[in-house]
């Protein structure tokens, strides 16, 4: 079964019309069913911990639907929802530098740079 990731904050439903006929002709399309997209990524849990993304599974014909609708459409184009599995979430921009960001900006500037850790002392 086909997996789509979101990075939404909520859940997401996509309606599914059929068509209705009067007379042998389409009047106007019906609502027929949905096709839920779980959200919660990025929000806390009780345990104040984030997912980046959340999976949910869908049937062949529910993706062939979903590949049909607008709004599904434009949410994929915008990277909300994606077919395949985010190899690294993009990083934070308040989280601390790691070591080797450090030596990698440090190096191109041209400093020789010793960090004050536990294992230097040693």
């Amino acid at each position: 079964m086909p997996t789509i990731y979101s990075t939404l904050s909520n859940d997401r439903t996509f309606p599914k019309y059929e068509p209705s006929a009067k007379d042998g002709r389409i009047v106007r399309n019906r609502y027929g069913s949905a096709i839920l997209i779980k959200g919660g990524a990025n929000v806390a849990n009780k345990h104040h911990q984030t997912q980046k993304f959340v999976e949910t599974e869908v049937s062949d014909a529910e993706l062939k639907a979903l590949k049909e609708n607008p709004v599904f459409k434009r949410l994929a184009d915008r990277g909300f929802l994606t077919m395949t599995k985010p190899s690294s979430p993009k990083r934070d921009g308040a989280a601390p530098k790691t070591e080797e960001e450090l030596k990698a900006k440090a190096g191109k500037k041209g400093v020789d740079v010793k960090l004050n850790t536990a294992d230097a002392e040693e």
